[in-house]
């Protein structure tokens, strides 16, 4: 009986694996963030945040970190999200977003959002705008590989 269930037990891990591996290793979306420059002081400054996909994405969810000395204000949403249901908040530096869009972000390559941030006035030099966690789902919720590809501001 024993047997039975170790058998059963690792044949069990087995599919959860190989699901898990097929799906990860479906499409590949790109996640990018523009490189900015700007000058201290400087209000409303837009960063555009780009998505390359060949497959339609029902919905977003990534982490943008930021340096204090860049105070996010907001986003503003691209035409390629014009339906989606969208929350960003600013915790501790780290922007989190999470969307759903009822139609999907249709294939293509471009600005889906723009991160909208003033300046302190004691901002100088270059900021990283990098993200550790990030996903992208399927009309199922399935998710997709996604490649970030990190973004600089530069404060003159």
């Amino acid at each position: 009986m024993n047997k039975g269930i170790i058998r059963l037990s690792i044949f069990l891990v087995l599919l959860v694996s190989l699901t898990i591996f097929i799906v990860a290793t479906g499409e590949t979306l790109i996640i990018s963030v523009s490189d900015v420059n700007t000058t201290a002081g400087a209000t409303n400054v837009s960063v555009p945040i780009k998505l390359d996909n060949n497959v339609t994405v029902y919905g977003l969810q990534l982490s943008i970190s930021h340096h204090p000395d860049l105070i996010f204000k907001n986003i503003s949403l691209t035409s390629r999200m014009s339906d989606a249901i969208i929350e960003a908040n600013d915790v501790d530096g780290e922007i989190l977003i999470a969307s759903v869009l009822e139609n999907g972000i249709s294939e293509g390559n471009g600005t889906i959002i723009n991160l909208i941030f003033d300046i302190s006035s004691s901002a100088n030099g270059t900021y990283s705008l990098n993200s550790t966690e990030m996903s992208g789902a399927d009309i199922d919720t399935l998710l997709y590989s996604v490649e970030f590809i990190p973004g600089n501001m530069t404060v003159n």
